[in-house]
């Protein structure tokens, strides 16, 4: 189509738009009914209501008479409508107000002159019979003598009703589908004035539209924004060929050309359901060091690299290669197992000659999984393939299969996955705290925010156990910011010193995010707490493979006032070099060194830990304290900062900042 053809078709549309929009406001879509004039219609007076003769232009009439000495009872008439051809109750989806005109007189002196007037509705369309007040849904309002319009969304379930039947909030929604009746009484629900009362509806109508105004505004805004996307899609897939380059960025590695993991998905629900084979992973162990010391540049033609010789090589085995993460390149065999499978080793062991660079070689974990019919089972395969190279292995075997043992721990895996996503969706998390103790000033000084679940699946693990699990199952993002919420909610409902910080463990998953510092920010200013009042823990492993990205994440967190911390100090292989250059304020020895205090190899290592700390103007905190001696040890050697169950087991943040050591136990060194 031309842009002219193009500018014809939406003239029209606007066109046709617009009439159809002043339609909706005239006449011809005005929906209106005159309930007193229906056949069928059933006027039922409540118990001692008495109903007059019809008056004039089919006005009801109905008189009570109550002296105060008999059980005082409900004034009023029930207006009772038909059902539909098809049997249903009257329905007022199409109804937007209620007109009346009615009135009451009496010589009760004392009698307000108000009416109530009652939209009873079916709980069960189906139900056939007169109802009890637990078979209907009671919508009220109020008026005085006269005549009024009264929008439907006026109307409020009445209170009396939900009361008195125990009726849940769920079931307690304004529902004006399946009508009854339309009930008229005196206020005094039931009498409570001595006197004549004389009752009189003159006129009940309901109006609205056919077809409903603010629906019909949606149809065109959703008809519009369909023209709109529609159109935008044609003008890219004729003149700039841009959702070819969309499905190219969709399924394709920008880096290699190689398939992606949805690439890899789509190639194989393009198979034949039955077709067999073999899905081979390979994890490339040293990915990040290599990108962090030789540049994205020389590692994506290593890639390459290796791409073109695994192609060369397994090319008569019409092998489909993917790359289906950064650090792992997957391999579909339609042939099954390789003959050959020794040639995959070498390829990866023989590595790559890089001009200007040097040799250049993958550590490459692998496994795999033979199926019979791969494109059924894809997700499964490659979610085994990926626990198998999770599992510790011998060095000597290159390709690991998938064994039946594992399928118990796969299982679990899979249980404690489904539990994250119940427990986040139940909010079935909560915090404990664990005191950070001053030695110097014999008090607590903060706290370190712990995660437990009350999940009956979660609530037996560690979290050491389900936290990877759902850094794996991308959920740790949204755990964090629960945390954070929790926190920090915590925080601000008790009273702690001004120099009290609270610590916060984050998933080293979240320095990947460049917004991450701008949630924490927004996060603390909803809550209203200080940046400095909070101290962000990332372990000691993350820090090993830093780059600029990262530091730049942490150096944003630090410039807000919070504190970072690198935790479990002497786990993983952080370099003195390597600490000179990290963004953090504080580092926590981990509880491993601690308990072991009486190796006098383990005391050498806490040395240079606090030596370590002393030179860069670390604050030192050491964890898992559980004697006094390891107290007084640690602080002879300046470490003044500590946690443990000697000062507080996990426990509220109150009682976490009221915790001090035994009496008997405190120092004052």
């Amino acid at each position: 189509m031309t842009s002219s053809g193009y500018r014809k078709l939406f003239i029209s549309i606007g066109v046709l738009s617009a009439l159809v929009f002043l339609w909706a406001r005239t006449p011809l879509n005005h929906y209106q009914v005159d309930l007193l004039e229906l056949d069928g219609l059933q006027f039922v007076p409540f118990d001692g209501t008495e109903l007059l003769p019809a008056g004039e232009q089919g006005s009801v009439h109905s008189h009570c008479s109550w002296d105060g000495s008999a059980t005082p009872y409900l004034c009023g008439v029930r207006v009772v409508l038909p059902r539909t051809e098809e049997g249903l109750p009257f329905s007022f989806q199409q109804v937007d107000q209620v007109h009346i005109e009615a009135y009451v007189q009496s010589t009760a002196a004392e009698y307000s002159g108000r009416l109530e007037l009652n939209i009873t509705s079916f709980l069960n369309p189906h139900f056939d019979g007169v109802p009890s007040h637990q078979d209907t849904k009671f919508h009220s309002v109020r008026l005085r003598n006269g005549e009024f319009d009264i929008p439907l969304n006026r109307f409020d379930v009445a209170s009396w009703w939900q009361d008195q039947y125990g009726i849940s909030f769920e079931s307690a929604d304004k529902d004006f589908r399946h009508v009854y009746s339309l009930d008229l009484v005196v206020n005094d629900t039931p009498l409570r004035h001595p006197g004549q009362y004389d009752l009189t509806l003159s006129a009940l109508k309901v109006d609205g539209f056919l077809v409903d105004i603010q629906q019909l505004n949606n149809w065109l805004l959703t008809f519009w924004l369909m023209v709109g996307v529609g159109s935008l899609l044609s003008f890219s897939w004729r003149g700039h060929g841009t959702l070819q380059r969309m499905r190219q960025a969709a399924l394709f590695d920008g880096m290699t050309g190689l398939l992606n993991e949805q690439g890899l998905r789509d190639h194989m629900q393009g198979l034949a359901p039955e077709a067999g084979g073999a899905l081979y992973v390979f994890r490339l162990d040293n990915a990040a060091i290599l990108e962090k010391h030789f540049g994205e540049n020389v590692f994506g033609q290593l890639l390459v690299k290796t791409k073109q010789r695994l192609l060369s090589v397994f090319q008569s085995q019409s092998i489909t290669l993917a790359r289906i993460s950064d650090a792992e390149f997957a391999m579909y065999c339609p042939v099954g197992k390789l003959a050959r499978e020794q040639l995959l080793e070498r390829i990866f062991n023989e590595g790559v000659e890089m001009v200007g660079v040097g040799h250049l070689k993958l550590d490459v974990s692998a496994s795999y999984v033979v199926d019979n019919a791969m494109p059924k089972h894809f997700d499964e395969v490659l979610e085994k393939c990926r626990f198998v190279l999770d599992q510790p292995h011998d060095a000597k075997t290159f390709a690991r299969a998938y064994l039946s043992s594992y399928d118990q721990p796969l299982r679990q895996k899979a249980s404690v996955e489904d539990a994250l996503r119940r427990a986040l969706a139940d909010d079935a998390f909560y915090l404990v705290f664990m005191p950070l103790y001053d030695a110097r000033r014999n008090r607590v000084v903060g706290a370190e925010a712990l995660l437990r679940s009350s999940s009956e699946v979660l609530s037996r693990l560690s979290p050491e156990v389900y936290i990877p699990v759902a850094e794996k199952a991308n959920l740790i993002q949204e755990i964090d910011m629960m945390v954070l919420k929790k926190a920090l909610a915590a925080l601000k409902q008790i009273s702690v010193p001004d120099d009290f910080v609270l610590s916060i463990n984050i998933s080293a998953q979240e320095l990947l995010d460049s917004d991450f510092a701008q949630r924490i920010a927004a996060s603390l200013q909803v809550a209203g707490v200080s940046a400095t009042s909070i101290c962000l823990e990332v372990t000691e492993t993350y820090f090993v493979h830093m780059d600029q990205a990262k530091v730049e994440v942490l150096e944003q967190l630090r410039a807000m006032g919070c504190l970072v911390s690198l935790d479990d100090f002497g786990t993983g292989y952080t370099s003195f070099a390597h600490l000179q250059r990290l963004s953090v304020d504080e580092i926590k020895i981990d509880r491993s060194f601690v308990n072991r205090l009486d190796d006098p190899k383990a005391r050498v290592v806490v040395e240079s830990m606090v030596h370590i700390a002393q030179a860069l103007q670390y604050k030192l905190v050491a964890e898992g304290v559980e004697t006094l001696e390891q107290i007084e040890y640690l602080r002879t050697l300046g470490c003044n900062y500590f946690q443990g169950y000697l000062i507080s087991k996990p426990t509220t943040l109150e009682e976490a900042v009221a915790s001090t050591l035994p009496e008997s136990d405190c120092l004052y060194l």
